[in-house]
């Protein structure tokens, strides 16, 4: 099994929720004329971090903003939450549920070989031990005596 030396964890707070927030802030000044102090209130972030965010500076956000089905959740999750059909809560849970499905779709796993380029993708399966129910950890704890 390939190890990588950074952790699924890290790579979602370094690189997928800054994506995300940088997809939604996008959105929010482009099309629905946001002033960036308002998108920083929102997204609970400086109004220094949606400049970076809208600056498009970050390599691995430029690639994402081309992926069609994360580009649709975010659009969706961004316009709900202006037309007031979903609230503040529910825009965090949307991005933790857009985490999850990038998360189960390998998609992480490019995003991790963006930081790790010898990352043999193919043979690494900690996003899947990761993510598995504590239930199994348990288990495993238990028949090791621990």
């Amino acid at each position: 099994m390939a190890v990588p030396k950074l952790m699924p964890d890290e790579i979602i707070s370094r690189a997928v929720y800054p994506m995300i927030r940088a997809m939604i802030a996008k959105r929010l000044v482009e099309r629905y004329h946001f002033n960036q102090k308002e998108v920083a209130n929102v997204l609970g972030v400086t109004q220094a971090a949606i400049s970076y965010y809208l600056s498009d500076k970050r390599a691995i956000t430029k690639q994402f903003f081309e992926n069609e089905e994360i580009k649709e959740m975010v659009n969706k999750l961004t316009d709900d939450f202006v037309s007031n059909k979903i609230g503040k809560d529910d825009l965090i849970i949307g991005m933790v549920r857009i985490v999850n499905y990038i998360t189960n779709t390998r998609a992480l796993c490019s995003i991790h070989q963006f930081y790790e380029k010898d990352l043999r993708i193919n043979e690494c399966n900690v996003c899947s031990e990761r993510f598995s129910s504590a239930s199994d950890l348990i288990k495993i704890l238990r028949r090791n005596g621990k």
